[in-house]
C-alpha cells in the first residue's frame, strides 16, 4: 500500500495490527472549514520578528557582497529571494498556516489510498457511521469475531452538522454535534440489534478528555464542551475536569442494565477486561513479548458484573500522563458503590496540591494543608509511589523529541491522485 507521492508505504493503522481503515489520519481541526489565503504570516510573534531580523541580515549581507564583487546583483537576489522563500515557508509558514493545515491535513483514507482532499465536513459523521455499519454487516455472519474501533468525528472542533442536524438543540452548534453523535450511536446500536448480535457483542463508549474550556466559535458560541461542576478542563494539568469522563459498557443479557459504578476506572482497563469478558487468558499469557512489560490497566470484569472491585487494602494507584510527565495521581480504595481516596495535582510551582475526592470530588475547597499531618503521609507514600513507577518502567522516546520530527517531510505526505 502507496499513500505518498513518491509511493511511500503509509503510515497508520494497518501498521498496528488493523485489517482495514477508513477515516482521518490525522485528527480534526478548525481549519478544515473554510478555505484560507495562501499568502499568510502570523503578526506579533517571536517568530515572524526573527524571521524579519534574519530576512534584514541576508539583505545587508547580499549587498555587501555584491559591492565587494563576491557575487552578481542578478545570482545574488536570486539566492536571496530563495532564501527568504524557504525560510518563510518552513518555519513560518508551514507549521501555523490555515492554508497548510486544511490542505496537508484534512484528508479522508480508506486503507492506504486517499480518498478525499480536503474534506467534506458536511454529513461527515453520518459516513463513518455508515462505513462502521458497512463493516459489522460484511462480518455479521464470520466463523471469526470482529473488533471495530469507531472514532466519532463528534463532538471536537470544528462544528460541523448535516443539515437535517443543525439547530437542533438550544445549546447551539454545540448541543448540535451531540445530538448527531447520539443518532450516529444509535444507528450503530440498530444494525447490531437487526444482525442478531446485540446479546453477543460487548460495547465501550468513552472519550479521552474533558472539555476544553477556552475554545469558542467566530461568533463567540462556546464549542468546547462543558464539565459541570468539575474544575478545570483539557490541557489544565490534572484538574477533574479534564481528565475525569465518562465510560459505559454494555453487553445485553450478560452486564446488568442501569448500574453506575462510582469507583474511577481506566481506559488501560479495557483491554484486560475484554479478554476476561470473552474467556481468553491474560495478555502475558497470549503475547509473549508482552511478558516482560508493566501494564497498568486491571480487569474490571467482576465490578461490571456487579461484584465489589478487586483490590489490595492500599487501595488503586492512577497515574495521569501527558507525553511522559505525570500531571496528576490518585490513590483509591475503590468499591463498586463508592469512591474514597486522593488526588494529587501537580502545579505550576512542582508543589503537589492534595485533595479527598471522596469528600471534594468537584475540588471546590482549598487543597489540604501541606502543614497537616494527613498531607505529609498521604503525599509522601504517592510520591515514593511515582519514584518507583519512573524507576521501574522505561520510557518510549517521545515523537516530538527531536526538531526532526517537527518538520514537514514531503515523502510521508498523503497525496491524493484522483481528487
Amino acid at each position: 500500500m502507496n499513500c505518498s507521492l513518491w509511493g511511500r508505504e503509509c503510515l497508520g493503522p494497518l501498521r498496528h495490527g488493523f485489517h482495514s481503515f477508513f477515516g482521518l489520519p490525522m485528527s480534526l481541526f478548525q481549519e478544515f472549514t473554510d478555505p484560507y489565503p495562501f499568502w499568510t504570516l502570523p503578526a506579533n510573534t517571536a517568530v515572524t520578528r526573527g524571521l524579519v531580523v534574519a530576512g534584514l541580515v541576508s539583505v545587508v549581507s547580499m549587498v555587501m557582497a555584491w559591492r565587494k564583487g563576491v557575487v552578481s546583483a542578478r545570482w545574488g537576489m536570486s539566492f536571496l529571494f530563495l532564501v527568504v522563500f524557504a525560510a518563510w515557508f518552513c518555519v513560518t509558514h508551514l507549521p501555523v498556516s490555515p492554508w497548510t493545515q486544511n490542505h496537508a491535513n484534512s484528508v479522508l483514507m480508506r486503507d492506504g489510498e486517499v480518498v478525499e482532499a480536503p474534506i467534506n465536513l458536511e454529513e461527515f459523521s453520518q459516513r463513518l457511521v455508515n462505513e462502521s455499519r458497512r463493516f459489522i454487516t460484511e462480518h455479521a455472519n464470520s466463523k471469526y469475531p470482529f473488533f471495530l474501533f469507531h472514532s466519532f468525528g463528534h463532538v471536537h472542533t470544528p462544528m460541523f452538522t448535516a443539515p437535517h442536524m443543525a439547530g437542533r438543540s438550544k445549546h447551539g452548534r454545540y448541543g448540535d454535534n451531540v445530538e448527531e453523535m447520539d443518532e450516529g450511536v444509535g444507528n450503530l446500536l440498530d444494525t447490531l440489534t437487526q444482525l442478531g448480535l446485540e446479546n453477543n457483542t460487548i460495547i465501550y463508549f468513552a472519550s479521552d478528555h474533558g472539555g476544553h474550556l477556552e475554545v469558542t466559535d467566530d461568533d463567540g458560541q462556546r464549542i468546547g464542551g462543558h464539565n459541570g461542576r468539575f474544575k478545570g478542563g483539557k490541557r489544565q494539568r490534572g484538574s477533574e475536569g479534564g481528565i475525569r469522563v465518562p465510560g459505559i459498557f454494555r453487553w445485553s443479557g450478560h452486564l446488568p442494565c442501569g448500574v453506575t459504578q462510582h469507583s474511577p476506572t481506566s481506559m488501560m482497563d479495557v483491554l484486560p477486561t475484554l479478554l476476561s469478558l470473552a474467556g481468553l487468558p491474560p495478555l502475558h499469557t497470549l503475547v509473549s513479548r508482552a511478558s516482560h512489560k508493566e501494564l497498568d490497566g486491571t480487569d474490571i470484569s467482576e465490578v461490571l458484573h456487579g461484584g465489589d472491585a478487586v483490590e489490595d487494602q492500599a487501595g488503586r494507584v492512577f497515574l495521569h500522563h501527558c507525553d511522559s510527565s505525570i500531571h496528576a495521581c490518585g490513590w483509591g480504595r475503590s468499591t463498586i458503590c463508592s469512591c474514597s481516596g486522593y488526588g494529587l495535582v501537580t502545579d505550576l510551582s512542582s508543589r503537589p496540591e492534595l485533595y479527598d475526592l471522596s469528600k471534594d470530588p468537584y475540588e471546590d475547597k482549598q487543597p489540604i494543608s501541606p502543614a497537616s499531618e494527613e498531607y505529609k503521609v498521604v503525599v509522601k507514600q504517592m510520591m515514593e509511589y511515582v519514584e518507583q513507577w519512573k524507576a521501574r518502567v522505561k520510557y518510549p522516546p517521545s515523537q516530538l523529541s527531536t526538531l526532526a520530527n517537527l518538520f514537514w517531510r514531503p515523502w510521508y505526505q498523503p497525496v491524493c491522485h484522483n481528487c
